[in-house]
């Protein structure tokens, strides 16, 4: 049964997941989440490789349809220019008072194509 199940998505981020898992069940496609007992802790769930959402063989040429409507109404991520001093400040202020990392890390999910690579949002 479940050989027949495909990865259609690997995603980083808990609310990205939701929100592609519920559009896919808005079309009709069913999924099955694997990772998804991992948690809501961001860093475990890089660190683990993420969630991989997974749909029927028979739904896949739908949900790459799916994804590719998505993709295109997606805007591009655009870190803000200074992103980069900010991130050194939060760095040297946590190494300073050798905190752990509280804030969590943003990694856009990644998407099976027509060629059926797996590729980044945009």
């Amino acid at each position: 049964m479940a050989d027949d199940l495909v990865p259609v998505a690997t995603i980083f981020s808990r609310p990205e997941l939701v929100c592609f898992v519920s559009a896919l069940e808005d079309c009709g496609i069913h999924c099955c989440i694997v990772g998804n007992h991992y948690g809501n802790a961001t860093q475990h769930i890089v660190a683990m490789g993420g969630y991989s959402v997974r749909v029927p063989e028979t739904d896949l040429v739908r949900a790459i349809d799916l994804i590719d409507e998505l993709r295109g109404q997606a805007a591009p991520i655009v870190a803000p220019k200074s992103l980069k001093r900010r991130i050194w400040v939060l760095f040297i202020f946590l190494w300073l008072t050798v905190v752990t990392f509280p804030f969590p890390v943003t990694i856009p999910g990644d998407y099976l194509n027509r060629r059926g690579k797996l590729v980044q949002m945009p």
